[in-house]
């Protein structure tokens, strides 16, 4: 199963979220020459990569040293560092999120017992809380986590979120968006979505906008690029049957 794709700034290039055998790894599958390259697979929780905007580095969830944090990827020394840090044990990082002009990361994190969105800069520093809402109810962790950051606006102002905060089903979740200043969330005029995998996150972008398009949400098998020309899907990476968990 290949989740969470991320594409690199060049379009040469896709992050995924890999379940291939006991355990997620992260890996980059490079479009023009068909390579893939391994580049988290600790023990625990590999996932949620997401591309800096000028391609150098990856955001990711990793759980290698205790309980999900985030950590940087250095495409150039292909080194990580931790990027978040807690002094709680049952802390919970995710769903890091660059913005456009690379200053800050978004991300989704359970510091008081719920998830709410938080920022910080992407030089490092000290999380600050823009969602205060308290969690609804218990579902099941392949749900993904309330609140959960999903994209930014364009002129990197505000943040896009999926939330369960007024849903008449918590299995649903809504679109908002809160300024990187903080501030009351505002909720997009789109519609309800089922939580299953991440939002493309294009789509969420385009809601923010006003646009509206229909969201994406699926569970894949295989990870595909669109051609624009044809409108056709095409098989970007496809894991061997027998090796999936």
């Amino acid at each position: 199963i290949l989740l969470s794709p991320d594409w690199s700034p060049d379009g040469s290039s896709v992050a995924l979220n890999t379940y291939i055998g006991d355990r997620p790894r992260l890996e980059i599958f490079n479009l023009h020459t068909g390579s893939r390259m391994t580049f988290a697979d600790f023990q625990g929780l590999n996932s949620t990569p997401a591309f800096s905007p000028d391609g150098r580095y990856i955001a990711a969830t990793l759980s290698h040293r205790g309980e999900p944090g985030i950590y940087i990827y250095d495409l150039e020394t292909k080194n990580w560092r931790a990027f978040t840090h807690s002094d709680s044990n049952s802390s919970i990082d995710t769903s890091p999120t660059w913005s456009p002009d690379g200053k800050w990361i978004a991300f989704t994190a359970q510091y008081d017992g719920n998830f709410n969105v938080y920022v910080m800069s992407s030089s490092g520093g000290q999380p600050r809380q823009l969602t205060w809402w308290p969690d609804i109810g218990a579902i099941p962790e392949r749900m993904g986590p309330n609140n959960q950051v999903i994209a930014w606006t364009p002129d990197s102002k505000s943040i896009v979120f999926l939330s369960r905060h007024d849903t008449f089903n918590t299995w649903f979740g809504r679109l908002w968006k809160v300024s990187v200043d903080g501030g009351l969330p505002e909720r997009l005029p789109a519609g309800d979505y089922r939580i299953d995998a991440r939002l493309d996150k294009q789509a969420a972008t385009n809601a923010a906008l006003g646009w509206a398009l229909p969201a994406v949400f699926a569970r894949y098998q295989s990870a595909h690029s669109l051609d624009q020309q044809a409108a056709e899907p095409r098989l970007l990476a496809l894991g061997d049957p027998g090796d999936r968990a």
